[in-house]
């Protein structure tokens, strides 16, 4: 038997193999984006809660900047 009609990787079909490699790199790729927003994600927790009490009205503009700059000066 010389192999004839066997598909490309010993009878699983050339299509298959690459639709599967597209798929994985398609998850691949999601992963990673997911990964990057959540690492980059400025807006931790202390970050979060100066917002909502600025949202609230329990600080100024001017209070509010200072904090948010004093944050960000932690990192």
């Amino acid at each position: 038997m010389d192999g004839a009609g066997m598909g490309a990787v010993g009878g699983v079909s050339g299509w298959f193999v690459v639709v599967l490699l597209v798929f994985l790199l398609t998850v691949l790729v999601v992963v990673l984006a997911y990964a990057s927003v959540r690492v980059d994600d400025p807006d931790d927790g202390a970050t979060r809660t100066l917002r909502e009490r600025y949202a609230a009205g329990a600080l100024d503009d001017d209070e509010f900047d200072r904090r948010l700059d004093r944050l960000r000066e932690g990192d």
